[in-house]
């Protein structure tokens, strides 16, 4: 019985200070710290790539990840911007990727809904390939991070 209160004794206090050790290195952990906006957590990257033949470029900002409920992966939030390197007209990109590498991102524009569905290289974030669709067409893309 004595054994049993020590392990207990010990575990509580283990786990407690390896709460507080990890809300200092982790402020963003940590609800009542001022230290980090969480709200405002993102990672910003810019690319350069092809759509098909075409030279294009994108920035994109990865929100703040949240698990599923019921299901453990976890969903990232996307926004930014792609635009072909000839025209260089901003088109709003949004969508998500996931824990496991997907992503997909959706454009809407005055002639119709663009599609991207992709999936990361072995370098998660840097580099991603998929398909691109529009009104039936599909082409592959391709982007690295610059």
């Amino acid at each position: 019985m004595r054994n049993v209160f020590k392990t207990l004794v010990f575990g509580l206090l283990f786990f407690t200070s390896l709460n507080i050790f990890s809300q200092s290195i982790y402020p963003s952990l940590n609800p009542k710290s001022k230290k980090t906006n969480t709200k405002n957590a993102s990672l910003k990257w810019n690319y350069v790539g092809t759509l098909s033949k075409y030279p294009i470029k994108a920035y994109i900002k990865y929100g703040e990840g949240t698990n599923s409920s019921g299901t453990g992966s976890l969903n990232i939030p996307i926004s930014g911007y792609y635009f072909y390197e000839s025209q260089k007209v901003k088109i709003p990109i949004q969508g998500s990727c996931s824990g496991v590498g997907m992503i997909y991102l959706i454009a809407h524009t005055n002639d119709g809904d663009e599609t991207f569905d992709g999936q990361f290289d072995e370098n998660m974030l840097e580099d991603f390939s998929g398909t691109w669709e529009k009104k039936g067409k599909t082409l592959n893309f391709k982007l690295k991070s610059k």
